[in-house]
């Protein structure tokens, strides 16, 4: 049975199982579910970003009043950088392009996926964790990124 299922203790698949039950008990009821994922935020006036699993608290910009924040994508292994505002993303899928820092629309280029090697560009000193070494393409401080590992 069902129940006999959750009163087990495994740590593999208990969550997924939840998930299901909830879900099916929520479609018999006509409830809707909403399962928060983590998301990348940015604010386009202080440069700020964050990742939360809901809007971020609009208050105290360090820009002056209150934040303006652009949801970029929800939290992946993939690592891009924006030419513009250097700002380094790790979402699942290219970040939204609109409400750049710097000015206009943001200008993203793919590093490569998340991972423990720690590189930094010798030219716009910019700091990634990758899981190999990372895209030399699209360096803010023009032409190829010179990456070096920590």
């Amino acid at each position: 049975s069902l129940g006999y299922m959750f009163s087990q203790k495994r740590h593999s698949g208990i969550f997924k199982m939840k998930k299901i039950v909830l879900i099916l008990c929520s479609m018999i009821s006509g409830i809707t579910v909403v399962f928060a994922e983590n998301t990348a935020y940015l604010c386009r006036k202080c440069a700020v970003y964050t990742v939360t699993d809901h809007t971020p608290v609009s208050t105290n910009c360090n820009a002056s009043g209150f934040h303006i924040w652009t949801k970029l994508a929800p939290v992946g292994e993939k690592v891009f950088l924006c030419r513009k505002c250097r700002i380094t993303a790790y979402v699942s899928r290219k970040p939204s392009c609109i409400s750049c820092p710097a000015s206009g629309s943001h200008q993203w280029s793919f590093l490569g996926k998340n991972g423990r090697e720690h590189y930094q560009c010798r030219k716009c000193r910019v700091q990634v964790k990758t899981a190999t070494r990372p895209s030399s393409f699209g360096c803010p401080a023009s032409g190829s990124h010179q990456w070096n590992q920590f």
